[in-house]
Parts: structure tokens; C-alpha cells; sequence
């Protein structure tokens, strides 16, 4: 018997899938796999008209293990095609139905596959080929069920490897201007320099960050779309708002802690404290006489006022606004007497002696400010730096957020991109992807307690 054969390097055209239907004497259908959703459909589609059908990504490398597998299901032809394809053979079930999918899933999705009739899908590993097997040995669903794990057929590292394959859109969800669109830029054009793809930036602002970071949650995982997102959307909006559109724990890929950046504790000078203590005991004095200016219900500068208060035992109003210098001029106006505000907001009226820093929000000094204390150092446990991660969507291979995550942290760290980061009183972090889902999950544990006791809602 003659077998199809494939040249790896290339992706099988139309006279390879011929050769691979006549092999097997059904018909084959190619997809794109990468988008669990579009995959399940498709396979509903195809396998409506034929029950015999074989399904696999048009993945340049993927294309030898397809032929592997026919080989040694239709000839008994040793392959070298995974332990995988072994286990399925000792579970003793007839191998009429294989289907490739793109999207490694485990559990519920092993049991929605079986329930929508589909009876495969990628395992992570053999130990899950067994229970699709125990599944499979129900007389009424002796339709194969073969899952093979991604890294196999549709290998994700070589998708990794040639990253990026088109351009790429990174998703900013604020406007043009702000922080983490200046980040995004200079990303970006590092990106296109050293990767030769265009790098497109696309401002979604809206929902305190939430309608940019959807988008990204809800983008195929192809690395086609990643995103920059912060604090607020990634964690602590998930104590805030009674729902979100997308869950950060299953939606969001982490893929690197970009930057960091200094909050600052800020008076008006005519208040005639020159530390910290001193303003304790001033607040602790006339409790409720003071106000205090943020950015907006909820945001960082809010929530770390709050936690201050509630560290010093003091009683405080808040006055939000709708940004920095909103808030900074309200001090400056005596408006409101404190804020606690990223510190390059702030610096330019403190050295005009307009206002005073009294403390700075993070763990250490900053290199920035270096004369300036920490909360911690001055008595005030908090800890409420400003800061970004980049992010993919929920789904993406791991091998690419890997890719990407090693490319960007090492572009945050050049000389001339922590130059520009300096000006804005920015350090570069360039952290582990699981660093940055630490950071996130970190932020949720360090702000419910604030949240509830301040009572801070978002309605």
C-alpha cells in the first residue's frame, strides 16, 4: 500500500490533502484551530455529513504527524507519532473518527466535547486520553475519541518560534496620552524593530479599563492581539464591580510586569506638617475636617487613601475627580488638603513649593525621589505603586506568551528605553509571566479587606 508523504517545511496544499484522502478513503477537512469556539463549529459542521471525517490544523509542522498517524492506523506502520496515539490504541476502541484540535483543554471541556458529540479534544497529557477511553468504551458511543496533546500535531513551540506571522495589535485601554499608552508606544516600536512586523496600537478607553481589557480577553489566542492593561481591570475591579464581562483568572494570559511607577502622598503646605507622624495627629486631632482628592471612585489614588486612614485610625472625605491634575489643582486650591497620586503627576508642583511630598506608596524608595520615605518608613503600612502588564488572551499558547514575555522584558531593560521610563519616574520590571499572575492575584488579596472596610462600591 502506498502512503501519503509531506515535506514539514511547508504546509500541505490541495494535492497532499488529496493524496491523504485517498490513503484513507475519507474525506479531510482543514481549519484553522486556534479559537476553540470557531473549531467546535466547524467540526459540528463537517461532521454532520460525514461521520468519518479527519480534522487537523493547516500548521506547517504539523503535517508529518498527520501522515504518521494514518500510516500506523490505516498499515500498521511503525510511527514515531507519540505515546499518545498508543494509549488510544490500547483503550480497544476502533480509531473511525480523529479529530486535531488547536486549543489544549482539560475537564469540563473533555466532558462538553463528549456531550456535543465531538468525542475529542486536546488532552494535556496520556492521563487524560484514559478517561476520554473509559468514556469511549460505552457501547452507545463507539465512535472513537482520540485527544492529541497540541504539542504534538500542531506543535506550539514552532508557532512560538515564528512569532509574529502577521501584525500584531496591541490594545490600550485608556486614551491616547496616558501612562499606559506611552508604555504600549514605546513597546511597540522596539517590536517592529527587532521583529520586522508592524505593530499596531488600538485605544479602547472605557469602564475604568475594563472595555479595553474585554477586547483583549476576547481576541483569538494567536498572539495577533495582545494587550496593556493595569491594576484596577486585571484584579482589583473583580471586588469593585458586581460583574465583569471577562474573568481575569480564565480570560487573561498574563505575559509581563512592564513597569512600575511611585505613588506620592502629597499636602497642601499651608497644613504645616512636614511628615507623616505629624500628619497623623493632625488628622487624628479634627477627624472629618480634611478632604481628600482622587481620581475616581475606586481607583488606585482612592483606595490608598482609604488604606491610610484606615492604618492611622483617622477619619477623612473624599473628593473624587476625573484625573491627576484635577485632583493636584484641588490641593494646590485647598479643595481638598491631601491626595495620594502617581508621583510624576505631582513632582513639578512640589518643587515650585506649590504642595509637599510627604511619602512615596512603594516598598522601597524610589531612584527618582530618593530623599522622600516610604508610608512603611514613615509608619504607614500601605504599599500602592502604579503599575502595567502586558497580556494576551486567555488560551494563547504557552510557548508564545513565553516568547513574547522574553522578548519585552528584555526590550524594557535596554539603556535607552529605561532613559525614557526615568522621565516619566518609571522603573522596568520585565517580570515571568506566573510573576505577573502572582502580582495580580496579589492585588485582589491586598485590596478586598481596604475595600470592605471603606465600603468603596461601583455602581
Amino acid at each position: 500500500m502506498s502512503h501519503a508523504t509531506a515535506d514539514v517545511s511547508s504546509p500541505p496544499d490541495g494535492a497532499l490533502l488529496d493524496a491523504i484522502a485517498r490513503e484513507v478513503g475519507t474525506p479531510v477537512y482543514v481549519y484553522d484551530a486556534r479559537a476553540i469556539d470557531r473549531a467546535y463549529r466547524a467540526l459540528d459542521a463537517a461532521l454532520a455529513g460525514c461521520p468519518h471525517a479527519i480534522h487537523y490544523a493547516l500548521k506547517a509542522n504539523s503535517t508529518l504527524a498527520v501522515v504518521q498517524l494514518l500510516r500506523h492506523l490505516g498499515a500498521g506502520a511503525d510511527a514515531n507519532s507519540g505515546g499518545e496515539i498508543e494509549v488510544a490504541l490500547r483503550a480497544g476502541f476502533i480509531p473511525d473518527q480523529i479529530v486535531f484540535t488547536g486549543v489544549g483543554k482539560t475537564g469540563d471541556e473533555l466532558d462538553r466535547a463528549v456531550t456535543l458529540g465531538l468525542k475529542a479534544i486536546n488532552a494535556e497529557s496520556p492521563g487524560e486520553l484514559d478517561r476520554i477511553a473509559e468514556r469511549a468504551r460505552d457501547p452507545m458511543k463507539r465512535t472513537l475519541a482520540i485527544a492529541l496533546a497540541a504539542a504534538l500535531f500542531i506543535p506550539a513551540a514552532a508557532a512560538a518560534q515564528d512569532w509574529p506571522t502577521k501584525s500584531v495589535k496591541i490594545v490600550v485601554p485608556f486614551g491616547p496620552g496616558s501612562t499606559p499608552d506611552m508604555v504600549a508606544r514605546l513597546i511597540a516600536d522596539r517590536l517592529q524593530q527587532k521583529l520586522g512586523q508592524t505593530f499596531v496600537i488600538e485605544n479602547k478607553p472605557g469602564a475604568s479599563g475594563n472595555l479595553g481589557t474585554d477586547t483583549v480577553a476576547k481576541a483569538e489566542p494567536d498572539g495577533a492581539t495582545i494587550g496593556i492593561s493595569i491594576g484596577g481591570p486585571l484584579a482589583i475591579n473583580t471586588l469593585l464591580f458586581s460583574k465583569l464581562p471577562y474573568d481575569p483568572a480564565k480570560d487573561i494570559a498574563p505575559i509581563t510586569q512592564l513597569v512600575t511607577q511611585p505613588s506620592a502622598l502629597v499636602i497642601n503646605t499651608s497644613l504645616g506638617v512636614n511628615s507623616v507622624p505629624e500628619l497623623v495627629a493632625l488628622l487624628k486631632r479634627e477627624p472629618g475636617k480634611y478632604n481628600f482628592g482622587s481620581i475616581g471612585n475606586g481607583s488606585l489614588s482612592h483606595l490608598a487613601m482609604e488604606a491610610i486612614a484606615l492604618k492611622a485610625g483617622a477619619e477623612l472625605v473624599h473628593v473624587p475627580y476625573t484625573s491627576s491634575p484635577q485632583a493636584i489643582t484641588a490641593v494646590i486650591r485647598n479643595d481638598a488638603q491631601i491626595t495620594c497620586l502617581p508621583a510624576i503627576s505631582v513632582t513639578p508642583q512640589a518643587i515650585s513649593g506649590a504642595v509637599t511630598i510627604l511619602a512615596v506608596s512603594t516598598a522601597k524608595r524610589s531612584p527618582y525621589l530618593p530623599d522622600v520615605p516610604t508610608l512603611k518608613e514613615a509608619g504607614i503600612d500601605v504599599e500602592a505603586d502604579a503599575w502595567n502588564g502586558l497580556i494576551a488572551p486567555g488560551g494563547t499558547p504557552k510557548p508564545v506568551i513565553d516568547k513574547i514575555s522574553k522578548t519585552v522584558a528584555d526590550i524594557i531593560k535596554q539603556p535607552a528605553v529605561r532613559e525614557k521610563l526615568a522621565a516619566q519616574l518609571m522603573e522596568p520590571v520585565g517580570s515571568s509571566p506566573e510573576e505577573l499572575r502572582a502580582r495580580m492575584d496579589g492585588e485582589i488579596a491586598r485590596w478586598a479587606p481596604v475595600i470592605k472596610a471603606a465600603n468603596v462600591k461601583i455602581n
